[in-house]
């Protein structure tokens, strides 16, 4: 059930699908591209990190919508030359979505598509579209990402459109790689996802 964890990542996105995931509220627009002097210029430590966030996962089946309130480690690193990235969900284990710096305090994160069987039985494909992150004027990370979960799990094939929005501060330096910064209660992405599905087998 471990390696399923890539699943819960993208759980983390807008608001019931209505939100374009696309375009920040507040950092520059994910368009906008990085000028020629500034991709130069390493510029990926004003993003990169590991956040403790807390947010919102969005299922919609045979359009009906449900809110889970969640909660996960997201690891923004980086990946080959600047700006290049990579952003994971620590509960979304093995997947790692690439993405790019495209200002100094924002990124793209690029289509990926990772398949786990959490149980038997259960094979699940999560098709990331993309989506967008950014650290806000309080240097917290607020992400949104978009994607399709299909599968066969239970009684029959599965297909739910997912949409995850998280946020919360940098973990420190002398933090374990993952740990949350405080006890939280709730469920991580990856649980969330897991009993979510549950309920469609029964």
């Amino acid at each position: 059930m471990r390696g399923a964890g890539w699943i819960v990542g993208a759980m983390l996105l807008g608001a019931c699908g209505a939100e374009d995931v696309t375009a920040s509220p507040e950092a520059p627009r994910p368009d906008e591209q990085l000028s020629q002097q500034t991709q130069s210029l390493d510029l990926r430590d004003a993003v990169t990190g590991s956040f403790d966030t807390t947010g919102t996962m969005y299922f919609t089946e045979d359009g009906v919508t449900e809110a889970v309130e969640t909660f996960d480690v997201v690891n923004v690193t980086p990946r080959g030359a600047a700006p290049g990235l990579g952003v994971s969900i620590l509960s979304f284990e093995g997947c790692e979505m690439p993405s790019l710096q495209t200002s100094p305090r924002s990124f793209l994160v690029f289509p990926k598509t990772c398949t786990a069987s959490p149980a038997p039985g259960c094979t699940i494909v999560m098709a990331f579209h993309g989506g967008w992150g950014y650290i806000n004027r309080e240097g917290d990370l607020d992400i949104s990402l978009r994607s399709l979960l299909t599968g066969e799990c239970g009684e029959g094939p599965v297909e739910i459109d997912v949409v995850t929005r998280l946020s919360g501060p940098r973990l420190p330096a002398s933090a374990l790689l993952g740990a949350p910064a405080q006890p939280r209660t709730g469920e991580t992405g990856m649980n969330a996802l897991l009993r979510h599905l549950s309920r469609e087998a029964r």
